[in-house]
């Protein structure tokens, strides 16, 4: 038994990091689109919201819509929008930064350093080796500071879309609704607390996955 977990970690391991990329890049491509029901929830010092029920849309390569009842705010961008920048490995450089343990699986770390683009600085990706997933990634952004987000997903094999996705954003530089951000500022005043230092989390609880189903794509241009 030893010894089969230790040929493993030696695979896990040993497997180039630019080929692991591409390897979860290939198996992201072939969800040409998707649509579930999503519920999001708010941690964000200083402000109370309810959470909020929706449905999410997403076409390969990068359209991507949620649209919800009341007010909600997360990161304008699809949370996979960095996995467009592997379709051409000559537009960034991968860096293996090790590796790390869990039980039943191996954790490789990779940076991707973006050669030239419009909103990603870094990506640091989490990923699962033998399951062939990110679990976690740290995204630095020129709009909203650094992001990083935690992947959890279900047990069915070969699941590729998390159940659930966990935002830990820079409540000072997120951009946020101009309403609540006058509330934002003048909590923190009030309280002595620095808006900039001050972290939130933002949950994305997905259900009722539809994959490579058809649907009106005039939802991406409302």
């Amino acid at each position: 038994m030893i010894f089969g977990i230790s040929i493993l970690m030696n695979k896990a391991t040993g497997q180039k990091a630019e080929n692991l990329v591409q390897m979860i890049q290939t198996d992201f491509k072939k969800i040409e689109r998707y649509t579930a029901d999503i519920n999001i929830s708010f941690e964000i010092p200083y402000i109370n919201i309810d959470p909020v029920k929706g449905k999410v849309y997403f076409k390969q390569p990068n359209l991507f819509k949620v649209k919800t009842e009341g007010i909600a705010f997360m990161p304008k961008q699809n949370p996979f929008y960095f996995m467009e920048l592997l379709n051409d490995p000559s537009s960034y450089l991968c860096i293996d930064s090790g590796s790390e343990t869990n039980p039943g699986s191996i954790i490789r770390i990779i940076q991707l350093v973006p050669k030239e683009h419009e909103e990603l600085i870094l990506a640091k990706i989490w990923v699962d080796a033998t399951r062939r997933r990110i679990v976690k990634s740290s995204l630095t952004t020129k709009s909203n500071g650094t992001v990083e987000i935690q992947y959890l997903y279900d047990e069915k094999p070969g699941s590729k879309l998390p159940e659930l996705m966990v935002f830990g954003i820079e409540v000072g530089k997120f951009k946020i609704p101009k309403m609540m951000s006058a509330d934002l500022n003048s909590r923190s005043k009030n309280s002595g607390a620095p808006s900039q230092s001050t972290h939130g989390k933002i949950r994305l609880k997905f259900t009722n996955y539809r994959l490579n189903q058809s649907f009106d794509e005039k939802v991406f241009y409302k």
